[in-house]
């Protein structure tokens, strides 16, 4: 779980995804590079951060806040919210956005914003197929 404590962030004007080497929350800059050749220094207020889950994807891609991703829907009915019992998405393939709930301290799965999957018990086969910037046509069905 040492992956827990990365960053990345969405840079609001320039409109790229970049890697933050450290986050500096105090009103200072943060060192963030988009490839080993290209550097920037954010203000909180120029990027959207996202953390990393901790948890890889099926195919080793790191998982992180605000990432698409599909997968299978657990079987088991202790790792499944009532919503998607009730919609039959049980043991199916789900596609959604990774979230992360400050009520419960933790990452979460939801393909429409109100039903929810534990990201380590409740998708199986998880892959990251985009972001919600970079890729926001994959969520014309999740909100």
């Amino acid at each position: 779980m040492e992956d827990r404590f990365k960053f990345r962030a969405w840079h609001k004007e320039i409109k790229k995804m970049l890697h933050l080497s450290s986050l500096n929350v105090t009103g200072g800059t943060s060192p963030a590079s988009e490839d080993k050749n290209t550097f920037y220094y954010l203000r909180m207020e120029d990027m959207n951060v996202m953390q990393c889950t901790g948890l890889r994807d099926k195919n080793g891609k790191l998982i992180y806040e605000n990432d698409i991703v599909k997968g299978i829907c657990s079987s088991k009915s202790e790792h499944v919210c009532q919503g998607l019992i009730l919609r039959n998405l049980v043991g199916k393939e789900v596609k959604g956005i990774i979230r992360y709930s400050d009520s419960f301290a933790q990452f979460y799965f939801t393909d429409d914003g109100i039903t929810f999957l534990h990201l380590y018990h409740g998708i199986k086969e998880t892959e990251v197929i985009g972001n919600k910037y970079e890729n926001p046509e994959l969520l014309t069905k999740t909100k």
